[in-house]
C-alpha cells in the first residue's frame, strides 16, 4: 500500500508516521492497513480539519465493539503516535490515553519430534495431478522444510527472490520482514541440500524467466509464485493426513506453529550445548527478526515446559544465583 493511498485531512501525517517507523525500523505489518481504516473514517465521518476532537476518538471507539480488547488495544496505541506526532507539528489534537496492555492467553503450538517426521513423510509422498498447473506442490518440501529450520514467517518465506540466495555462503536475504528490517539467515548444510535440488528441479521447468534474479523463488508449476493461501490450505490437508488434530483459527497447530517450533528446539540445542538459556535469548531473538528480546523471552518458558531436562537445568543455576535459607534463618 502507497502512502498516497490516504485521502483525508490526517494523510500527510498518516505518510510522516510511516516514514518516521521506516526510518526506525519498526514498521508492523499491520501499520498501512491501521492506518487506511483510519482514514477511511476521517473521510466518513467528515473531519474537516486537522484538530481532532475526544468526541472523534469516541465515536471511533464506539465503531469498535466486535474487536477483541488486543486488537483495540494495537490500533489506539497507533492513535496515540498519530495524535502526538500531529502536536508536534502545530496541531491540536485530543490524544486518548494508553490502555492497559491485555493479558494474552495464547499458547504456541509446538510439533512433537515424531509430529515432524510425520509431516515430513506425508508431504514428500504427495503427487500434483498432470493437469494440475496451479498446484504448488513441488515448492511445499521445500518451504516447509525452511519455516522450520530457519523460522521464517510465511510472509518472508514466500517473498524471497532467486537474488537473494547465496547457496555457497549458506545464507538467504530476508527482506519482507514483520518490520521492514532486513536480515540475514544462516541455512544448515542439509537445508541447502533441500533448496539446491529444488532449485534444479524448478529450473528444468520449460518456463521462461525462472532463473531471473527478480523472479520469486518459490513458485507453482505455472511458473507463477506460490500464495500463502495454497499453502493455508494444504498444510490443513497435511494435518489431518498425519492424524495431527486441528484445535480451531487462533488454537493451531498452523503453518505458524512451524516457526514456533522452531524457536523451542533452538533454544533446547543451544542449551544443552552449554549455553545460559538466557544468554541464547539474543541469538534467536536475531534470528528471528524479533524487535525486541520482549517478544523471545516467552519461549524461555515455553522451551522449559517443553523439556524437563532442561528445566531441571535452569531450576539448579536458579538456585546457585538464589540459594534458599538455611533451617536454622528460618526458624
Amino acid at each position: 500500500m502507497s502512502d498516497t493511498d490516504y485521502k483525508s485531512v490526517l494523510a500527510p501525517y498518516m505518510a510522516q508516521l510511516m516514514e518516521m517507523e521506516r526510518a526506525a525500523g519498526a514498521v508492523n505489518t499491520h501499520l498501512p492497513g491501521t492506518l487506511k481504516a483510519f482514514d477511511d473514517f476521517a473521510c466518513s465521518y467528515g473531519l474537516k480539519d486537522t484538530s481532532v476532537s475526544e468526541s472523534f476518538i469516541t465515536d471511533w471507539l464506539k465503531t469498535r465493539i466486535n474487536e477483541s480488547e488486543r486488537t483495540v488495544y494495537n490500533k489506539v496505541s497507533v492513535w496515540r503516535k498519530l495524535l502526538t506526532l500531529m502536536n508536534r507539528r502545530g496541531c491540536k489534537c485530543y490524544v486518548p490515553r494508553a490502555m492497559r496492555r491485555p493479558h494474552s492467553t495464547f499458547t504456541p503450538y509446538v510439533f512433537t519430534e515424531s509430529e515432524l517426521s510425520s509431516i515430513w513423510m506425508e508431504i514428500d509422498r504427495q503427487r500434483a495431478h498432470k493437469n494440475n498447473a496451479d498446484s504448488p506442490l513441488m515448492a511445499l518440501p521445500t518451504i516447509y522444510r525452511l519455516l522450520y529450520s530457519a523460522g521464517l514467517r510465511m510472509g518472508e518465506a514466500l517473498s524471497i527472490r532467486n537474488k537473494d540466495v547465496n547457496l555457497q555462503d549458506g545464507t538467504i536475504l530476508i527482506h519482507a520482514t514483520k518490520r521492514e528490517a532486513e536480515r540475514i539467515i544462516a541455512l544448515h548444510d542439509t537445508m541447502k541440500d533441500v533448496l539446491r535440488d529444488y532449485i534444479e528441479c524448478r529450473n528444468r521447468m520449460p518456463l521462461s524467466g525462472l532463473t531471473n534474479p527478480e523472479h520469486h523463488l518459490f513458485v507453482k508449476l505455472d511458473g507463477t509464485p506460490v500464495t500463502d493461501k495454497a499453502v493455508y490450505a494444504n498444510f490443513r490437508s497435511l494435518l489431518r493426513k498425519c492424524g495431527i488434530q486441528y484445535g480451531g483459527r487462533s488454537r493451531g497447530p498452523c503453518v505458524h506453529s512451524l516457526r514456533h517450533t522452531y524457536a523451542v528446539h533452538a533454544l533446547a540445542n543451544m542449551t544443552r550445548k552449554g549455553m545460559n538459556i538466557y544468554a541464547a535469548l539474543p541469538v534467536l531473538s536475531a534470528s528471528m527478526g524479533h524487535h525486541s528480546l520482549e517478544a523471545t523471552e516467552y519461549y524461555v518458558r515455553l522451551t522449559r515446559n517443553t523439556y524437563a531436562d532442561i528445566e531441571r537445568n535452569s531450576s539448579a543455576i536458579n538456585a546457585f544465583v538464589y540459594p534458599s535459607k538455611s533451617k536454622s534463618h528460618d526458624d
